[in-house]
């Protein structure tokens, strides 16, 4: 290899964006201070005058191994004489920097890691005057970490071998190098490694033998084994053979340079640094700006990134699952998403790369998920980086966005964590790219509060092609776009925590039940990994946090200091909550701590608790020097002692505190840690200013159950939850099993029609007594019970119906079923549709041996009753007499056994799995005699046979045999669609040309198709489709929202081109007084919102602050509200004003309200002053509320309106 590739490959490395210089002891003997050999024997001198023990010392020195010397000598001395010697007798304190430093300095990197004791950069850059921008680093510094380890980090100087102004921290011996280096528990070593993978190295100063570089060496080789990292090494008379062996073994591509003298004359490097210092000043000039990456470049930024996201498998994980939330409206999720439903979650965020929300608890694994997944996903990118295939689908590249480190801009955070010479643009044209915003709920209140994040964040994907965002959050609703899917993350299943109990020598029984409960989630079982094998007296969730902060807390500060320190730290952790900040700056984190420090000599300012406290794993380092709780429950732990001292003494209003949500879990820890007689005033003041959190306190209550509990159920029978709160305070209960001692306080509730009254009945149903059950049954069978009071109650009441109760039930359904008493719902549903919805509520809860029973005895009786009873049990999926009795209800022509059916082999678990509606002549005349018909069943028919067709070859076959016979040309065709999905797009055309024509009215088989428009892939010309729409707006339209609109938010059949001309044809066929009422208007502008060009966005918003426009109403109050990216910040305060107005007054539909684009100046200018102004209109106040619900204030108290803080 010849001197000038070498230079200029050098230059290459040097004006790379995120190039760091490794500076090793070489460079310090310019200064005149020892060499490794010569510093040991400094030090052996040392120990000897002292009367030190260094025959062992001098003997490894001998066989040349410096590191067996340095070892032996840690045996017998000290660092603080280590330290002294240095500076007294070996030159370190007269040092000065050597012109070699000015060039190191002036090379263009302004990253340095040294493994050097002494301070020669740091003097060389203060005699630049730039030392004031470099932050300086030392491994006793944890707490600044974060800031070395981010992707953007710069101007620093990294000392991990430590300071000699610092004793402790000097690295010397190979015990210390395990300690720091492969010490797993050592936060040191992954910011090494960090840096090591995802940057460019060039090692200055370094010999190929010295102790330093052998053992950073052997720390990569260990860890990715020569398959991560782009090092370079400027290193004196290396031979061709050594350069080859450490290519082979490290890919390390040493560059030598002569020296003369016996090699100690190194004229050579200085030479060397001040020609590669005049060239790199020249390519920086040239390039005037950030170093763009081509070719091969692009490759080797995309493995730093890669292997910036590889970190070590943890030792223990959980099998977490994922539940899609509305299950029943699933049809209008992505196949390709709505498969992730039950899936494990690591399978979820592996494997779907289309946007959706995580939501779960505190601890439910979410982040831990997400860490895992990033790794994996490194892993991928790497090995397919490295194997250099065009074969298969790129894989994808995903950005993680911690939210809780947002400080009103996205990019940032992306800096933080992509290398700047990763160009994301270009990555997005090869590489699918998934933004992963997470934490979104810890987002600092006052971005959170304002909603610029939405809008930031659209921005931030906009400009790249190929992208999907990705969410976790303990709350979904701060997710303003309904489109996106919600996985809610389930609670660990009982057999994991018993089992893991059991390997701990523990039982279920031997804890309380909250503690149980709290096990299910991944962080609280870690914990209890860690601890309840040890300590058996820890059997309550209090008790488990308080050995888990007790013994970090002694390992921090000894146990003389913990209590006054766990204080200070709970007074630090109600700032936290109340501030509506997750990260704290160090200095004030130093600042709130300050009374806790205890007196040292080596101490001289507040900042050492916080690097112990980040030692002992209770904060945590992150970027921009801040530091972190180390996980959001533990900060509501300890907020919740400040919050009982303060409370106790009468110094905090639970009102107050209870403004936000952010204190209800720190209220729910107090709750635990009270006495009875407190609990209960606790929990009644508590009640009183939101019942659902109310719930919760009862939940977690360790002492007194049955008094809280029967305080609570006193308190719910005399202030019932508001109707809009009911499911709520219902849902926070589900789960929980209140002492029977307490229930009978809940009877007075059972009187009433509502969800409250339909959840105390489900509640004291087991106490009830048999003439109780048969007043209720009859009650069912005549259909008397409202639909919200059922649907908590009618499970439940049929789990009880049995044996003798169950003969009786069936003689009074035989009665019922002879005469059935008309009944109308209010909501104006057909007459007997609620008797038959009561009945349907109680069957789904049968047992098995009644349900048994029930089908047998049913085979006679009217069709009305059997469609009830195939309702019922549709969602029954362990019990394939079930799908037996569906089966023969479909041979006798019960149109609810086409639709439970449907329902069962689309969506059902169990035998529906793999069972299907066997094929016979019979059944297929049945099929397609409902489908030629004009019957409301149609529809569901014609999912079955889709669902048959895919699933059956004797189905397919006879349905292929039949489409060649079918005289009826729609149902031919349908069918001919059915078996050749590729048909989708020519016959969805000729039905919506179709529709248009004067008297070409559809039938009943073609608009049922249209409801199935999801099921295919589907191209429509958008100019034939605006013509069909002039010439019968609302037929057409009607067809669209059925085909195209309202479905699948994925797909987009119809690219928008002609925006204007869409919004001025809908805008002048539909009256104001049909834009609340008409269901297509409505899925036309949401299609509209989400599949216009980005581009347009502008156009939407300068129509909608244009008073003078005619549209402006319409684009203001239809499309503007659904639209993402766009929050009401970029409206003009009369066109928001205007907005509101048209919402209040009855003009739009209640969903989506303003309040999906509303931002903190909205409601606190406009929602809350219109809101005062509001008398008992109910209509008014609806409209208010379900504003501030979807603006995400109906959790922040302090956003109530009046009628309602008058209320409490």
């Amino acid at each position: 290899m010849s001197f000038a590739v070498e230079k200029s490959a050098l230059v290459d490395v040097l004006t790379h964006a995120d190039c760091v210089l490794f500076v090793g002891s070489g460079i310090s003997t310019w200064s005149n201070l020892p060499t490794w050999n010569q510093l040991l024997l400094g030090l052996i001198a040392a120990c000897e005058r002292r009367n030190g023990s260094t025959v062992l010392a001098r003997d490894a020195l001998a066989r040349g191994n410096l590191l067996d010397a340095a070892d032996k000598l840690a045996d017998v001395i000290t660092p603080l004489e280590i330290a002294t010697t240095l500076r007294k007798e070996l030159g370190f304190a007269d040092a000065k920097p050597h012109e070699i430093h000015r060039l190191l300095t002036n090379l263009g990197p302004e990253r340095f890691v040294t493994t050097n004791f002494d301070n020669l950069i740091e003097q060389q850059l203060g005699l630049e005057g730039r030392l004031g921008s470099f932050r300086t680093v030392t491994n006793r510094q944890i707490a600044e970490l974060a800031d070395i380890q981010k992707a953007s980090a710069n101007r620093f100087v990294f000392k991990p071998h430590g300071d000699l102004a610092e004793a402790e921290s000097l690295v010397l011996a190979s015990t210390h190098y395990d300690r720091i280096l492969l010490g797993a528990s050592n936060l040191v070593r992954p910011v090494l490694e960090t840096l090591f993978v995802s940057r460019p190295i060039l090692f200055i100063g370094y010999g190929l033998r010295d102790p330093d570089m052998l053992l950073l060496l052997r720390t990569l080789k260990e860890r990715y084994n020569g398959n991560a990292g782009e090092f370079y090494a400027i290193i004196a008379d290396a031979s061709k053979e050594l350069v080859e062996y450490y290519w082979r073994q490290y890919r390390l591509r040493v560059f030598g340079y002569p020296t003369s003298e016996q090699g100690n004359d190194h004229r050579e490097l200085l030479a060397l640094l001040r020609s590669l210092s005049n060239d790199v000043a020249r390519n920086l000039k040239i390039q005037r700006g950030p170093r763009l990456s081509q070719g091969m470049n692009d490759s080797n930024d995309l493995i730093r990134y890669a292997a910036r996201l590889i970190t070590p498998a943890s030792a223990v994980s959980f099998p977490v699952r994922v539940l899609l939330k509305g299950w029943r409206d699933q049809y209008r999720v992505p196949e390709q998403v709505r498969k992730f439903h039950g899936s494990r979650l690591s399978h979820l965020l592996e494997s779907c790369t289309d946007p959706f929300v995580l939501q779960g608890p505190a601890g439910s694994g979410k982040s831990f998920s997400i860490s895992d997944r990033l790794s994996r996903a490194g892993q991928k990118i790497l090995n397919w980086s490295l194997e250099n295939s065009t074969d298969g689908e790129p894989p994808v590249v995903p950005i993680l966005l911690d939210a809780r480190l947002y400080r009103g801009d996205f990019g940032p955070l992306i800096a933080a964590t992509a290398p700047a010479s990763l160009d994301l643009q270009r990555v997005s044209q090869a590489h699918k790219v998934i933004l992963i915003v997470d934490s979104l709920d810890e987002m600092p209140a006052k971005h959170l509060e304002s909603g610029h994040w939405r809008s930031n964040l659209e921005a931030v994907a906009s400009k790249l092609k190929n992208v999907s965002i990705q969410f976790g959050t303990r709350r979904a609703d701060l997710i303003s776009d309904p489109s996106i899917p919600v996985f809610l993350v389930q609670p660990l299943a009982e057999g994991i925590v018993i089992k893991n109990l059991e390997e701990l020598g523990r039982t279920k029984e031997e804890i309380t039940p909250d503690l149980f409960e709290a096990l299910k989630t991944p962080f609280t079982l870690a914990q209890g990994r860690r601890l309840l094998g040890l300590n058996r007296d820890i059997t309550s969730t209090p008790a488990l946090f308080s050995k888990l902060l007790d013994q970090a807390l002694e390992r921090a500060v000894g146990k003389e200091w913990t209590d006054q320190v766990f204080d200070h730290l709970s007074a630090l952790a109600a700032d936290v909550l109340s501030g509506g900040y997750d990260t704290i700056p160090i200095e004030t984190a130093a600042s709130k701590l300050a009374k806790s420090k205890r007196p040292s000599k080596r101490t001289q300012d507040n900042r050492w608790l916080i690097e112990r406290l980040v030692d002992a794993g209770i904060l945590v380092s992150e970027i921009d020097s801040h530091v972190r709780f180390v996980h959001r429950s533990v900060a509501e732990f300890l907020a919740a002692f400040f919050l009982l001292a303060n409370w106790r003494r009468g110094g905090a209003r639970l009102s107050d505190v209870l403004s936000v949500r952010r204190w209800d879990n720190a209220v729910a820890w107090a709750s635990t840690l009270l006495d009875e007689p407190e609990g209960q005033t606790f929990l009644r003041e508590v009640y009183l200013i939101d019942p659902e959190v109310a719930a919760r306190l009862a939940r977690a209550a360790e002492v007194g159950k049955v008094h809280v509990w029967s305080t609570l159920f006193e308190l719910v029978a005399q202030y019932p939850p508001p109707d809009e709160q009911q499911y709520d305070f219902i849902e926070s209960l589900e789960d929980s099993t209140p002492p029977n001692e307490a229930l009978p306080r809940l009877r007075s509730l059972t009187v009433g029609g509502d969800a409250i009254g339909g959840w105390a009945a489900a509640l004291l149903a087991y106490q009830m007594p048999d003439a109780e059950l048969r007043h209720w049954m009859e009650r069912v069978c005549r259909g008397e019970l409202d639909f919200n009071f059922i649907n908590h109650f009618g499970p439940t009441l049929g789990a009880r119906i049995e044996d003798q109760i169950l003969e009786e039930f069936l003689e009074i359904l035989a009665a019922s079923d002879r005469t059935v008493r008309p009944n109308k719902d209010p909501s104006g549903a057909d007459e007997g549709r609620l008797a038959r919805y009561n009945l349907e509520a109680v069957i789904g809860g049968l047992s098995k041996s009644s349900r048994d029973r029930l089908l047998a005895w049913s085979r006679g009786r009217s069709a009305t009753l059997r469609g009830s009873i195939c309702n019922g049990i549709r969602d029954v999926e362990d019990d394939i007499a079930v799908q037996r009795y569906l089966a023969s209800q479909f041979d006798r022509h019960v149109p609810e056994a086409v639709f439970s059916l449907y329902l069962g082999m689309v969506y059902g678990k169990g035998p529906w799995m793999w069972w299907t509606l066997p094929y016979t002549s019979r059944r297929l005349e049945i099929l397609i005699g409902t489908l030629r018909s004009d019957d409301k069943d149609v529809r569901w028919a014609l999912e079955l046979t889709r669902c048959l067709v895919t699933r059956n070859q004797d189905w397919r076959t006879a349905i292929t045999d039949h489409s060649r016979i079918e005289k009826n040309a729609s149902v031919a065709r349908v069918l001919r669609l059915l078996l050749s999905p590729t048909r989708a797009s020519a016959v969805f055309k000729k039905i919506l040309l179709k529709a248009p024509k004067p008297g070409a009215a559809l039938t009943s088989i073609e608009r049922a198709l249209c409801t199935m428009a999801d099921h295919y892939v589907i191209d429509v010309d958008e100019t034939e489709i605006l013509e069909s729409l002039k010439s019968n707006t609302h037929s057409t339209l009607g067809l669209l929202a059925d085909a195209f609109f309202k479905y699948s938010f994925d797909k987009l059949p119809i690219k928008i081109t002609r925006l204007h001309d869409w919004i001025t044809l809908l805008h002048s066929h539909f009256s104001i007084e049909e834009w609340p009422n008409d269901f297509s208007l409505g899925a036309a502008c949401s299609y509209l919102a989400r599949a216009m060009p980005i581009s347009d966005h502008v156009q939407i918003i300068r129509w909608a602050n244009d008073r003078k426009s005619s549209i402006r109403d319409f684009v203001l109050g239809l499309i503007v509200p659904r639209m993402m990216g766009i929050t009401t910040d970029d409206l003009t305060p009369s066109s928001g004003k205007r907005l509101l107005d048209l919402y209040v007054n009855g003009h739009l539909e209640p969903h989506p309200s303003p309040g999906e684009i509303a931002t903190e100046q909205f409601i606190a200018e406009l929602v809350l002053p219109y809101a005062q102004s509001i008398k008992d209109d109910p209509r008014e106040r609806q409209a208010i509320q379900q504003v501030l619900t979807d603006a995400g204030r109906r959790h922040d108290r302090r956003y109530a309106p009046p009628w309602q803080v008058a209320s409490v």
